[in-house]
């Protein structure tokens, strides 16, 4: 079995091990831990984690990268680097990835595995095209970069540097098999299956949720929260859960793959919200306004789009309804968050989003309708 894992500062003697028999610079690969103690290298991955988090230049000049440990049959055979953004330096030399397998496992397919995995790892951080920068005499990691789609755009004696679209095909096609429904009470069922066995079901320190939260009042809330003890947390979300959906007073827009529900994005009206909107954005909204206030995606179709597919049909639908704006609500941080379910800054952006205002550490989002 083939599988990638982040670094993570519990990461133990295999990868230490790993790291010692791999060079400290090969074809412009570094490796730091070549070389030092077990207790340095324990030091170096919570050095490295903490990096990781941040969503600025780490000491003013450094781009944080996420590195991610290849496993074949539980066995580490090599890593890579994924860096979220380009300085001038590393469009020079560097690149959004960098990679390398042990030397007694190359020739087996695994760079080209890794490479893979590691663009779809760069597609979930938001990088659509990743550069990888090559040394001219490294014909080995070209044929690999080529082989995962890869486009030559410059050449000189020393560095060819290749461009790849982080969607592979697979994914794609995948994508274009999704459908965004609205909410409605025919398919309530398919909403309950969705959060019973497909949402949060990768720790997921928000779950469990049914999404009930932002359009209750905080009476209701406290009164679901005192029936957790007596009935369980899943089981009394679910109840009330129920009884919202016969009520229809839950609204958003369900993801499809075939039959089976795979997304969620809570979106409505923005005087629909109890809570989750901003007063600060309630006050100075523009017009007939919806919200997004939430997503949830199962995490095998993460870093597929699906996210700004939601956006793209909660703006069309908004636009068809008469409404003059969309807007989402997203955290500030320096630290890149996985489970940040109202979506970053850069989701939004992408979708033409801008700023409008922000306050207390959460930015307003908006797209206005033409």
């Amino acid at each position: 079995m083939i599988e990638l894992k982040k670094l993570s500062p519990d990461d133990g003697r295999d990868i230490y091990d790993m790291l010692q028999a791999m060079p400290k610079d090969e074809n412009g690969l570094i490796n730091n831990v070549n070389g030092m103690t077990f207790d340095e290298y324990k030091q170096w991955l919570l050095k490295k984690q903490q990096e990781a988090e941040q969503t600025g230049l780490v000491d003013g000049w450094k781009v944080p990268s996420t590195t991610y440990w290849l496993y074949v049959d539980g066995c580490p055979v090599g890593f890579g680097n994924v860096r979220n953004f380009l300085t001038d330096a590393l469009k020079k030399a560097g690149g959004n990835i960098g990679y390398g397998i042990v030397s007694e496992y190359r020739g087996k397919g695994y760079g080209k595995e890794l490479l893979r995995l590691l663009l779809k790892k760069a597609r979930e951080a938001g990088v659509e095209k990743a550069l990888l920068t090559i040394r001219t005499d490294n014909q080995p990691s070209l044929a690999v970069a080529l082989a995962n789609g890869g486009v030559i755009t410059e050449k000189t004696d020393e560095r060819i540097w290749v461009w790849i679209e982080t969607f592979d095909k697979k994914e794609d096609a995948a994508l274009r098999s999704i459908v965004i429904k609205p909410l409605t009470s025919e398919l309530n069922n398919d909403y309950l299956d969705f959060f019973d066995n497909r949402a949060f079901t990768d720790d997921n320190p928000n779950g469990p949720c049914y999404c009930t939260s932002p359009n209750q009042d905080e009476e209701t809330g406290k009164r679901m929260v005192s029936e957790f003890k007596t009935f369980g947390v899943k089981e009394t979300l679910r109840k009330y859960a129920v009884e919202m959906l016969e009520t229809n007073a839950i609204h958003g827009y369900l993801a499809y793959d075939g039959e089976l529900a795979i997304g969620w994005c809570n979106a409505a009206d923005i005087d629909s919200y109890a809570g989750f909107v901003p007063d600060f954005a309630r006050k100075n909204k523009c017009g007939k306004t919806v919200s997004i206030v939430c997503f949830e995606i199962a995490p095998e179709y993460r870093g597929m789009g699906i996210a700004s597919a939601f956006i793209e049909k909660v703006c069309s639908d908004a636009r068809e309804n008469g409404y003059a704006a969309v807007e989402g609500y997203a955290v500030l941080s320096d630290k890149r968050n996985a489970f940040d379910f109202q979506g970053p800054m850069k989701l939004y952006q992408k979708a033409g989003f801008k700023e409008v205002m922000r306050e207390n550490g959460q930015v307003v989002m908006r797209k206005i309708l033409g």
